[in-house]
């Protein structure tokens, strides 16, 4: 009887159209957009939308190459990433899991920063041009992009960049031979990833156009990144 009241007590917030019961009312809200066929998560890089935020990530492992991986203590399947981080949960008692996702967590701190990105809360902002995040280590990464630092730098030519995977993946120019070609006009890539981006180009429009000098874009992100340029005043 104490077992049944506990599990009644931890998902005591239930769906009026389908009945699934869920531990948090927010969990609730974000399960009915299956039944309202709404889509908020678009993939960045071809545009497809999904109706929850798990659906999306498991469909760009179609862009990046990536197989699933599955965890063998509860057999549920990630991206190699991912896997490593699930299984926190497993190996230590007061890991936090995300019921949305299945992202595991060591700190409440960096749980509870997560559930905001599945709620849409971004309580971050840049002081320089206004664009918010949902975790504070995305906001530091951002303002790279306004101060020009680029404290990332390659061994092997000494190139730098801002962002640590912006150089793994440029080092790979240095390891590997281009192994993928694009059908259309023969241009290599040394990932993937890279080339299913290029491939956009060809097959989609630029439909993203700046309102400012009309220069336009094929991806949303390449847009965005772009009005910076407009948004902030040059250093004197």
């Amino acid at each position: 009887m104490e077992n049944k009241q506990f599990v009644t007590k931890r998902h005591s917030h239930i769906c009026e159209i389908c009945g699934k019961a869920f531990s948090r009312k927010h969990h609730v809200t974000r399960h009915k957009v299956v039944h309202t066929g709404e889509r908020p998560y678009n993939c960045e890089i071809c545009g497809t939308a999904f109706s929850t935020n798990s659906h999306l990530n498991r469909h760009k492992l179609i862009h990046t190459g990536d197989k699933l991986y599955s965890c063998n203590f509860c057999g549920k399947e990630f991206s190699r990433s991912s896997l490593d981080r699930h299984k926190i949960l497993h190996t230590y008692r007061n890991a936090a899991s995300c019921e949305i996702c299945g992202k595991a967590f060591l700190r409440k701190s960096r749980f509870e920063n997560h559930m905001l990105s599945h709620l849409g809360v971004k309580p971050f902002q840049c002081n320089i041009c206004g664009w918010t995040f949902t975790e504070k280590n995305h906001l530091t990464r951002h303002k790279l992009v306004h101060t020009g630092e680029k404290p990332y730098q390659c061994e092997i030519c000494e190139k730098s960049f801002s962002r640590k995977d912006k150089l793994n993946e440029h080092k790979l120019t240095h390891s590997t031979e281009p192994a993928f070609q694009c059908p259309i006009c023969d241009k290599t890539f040394s990932t993937r990833a890279s080339l299913t981006r290029h491939e956009i180009s060809h097959t989609i429009k630029k439909q993203y156009k700046c309102e400012t000098c009309n220069k336009a874009f094929s991806r949303k992100e390449k847009l965005n990144k772009h009005k910076l340029k407009h948004s902030v005043e040059p250093a004197l």
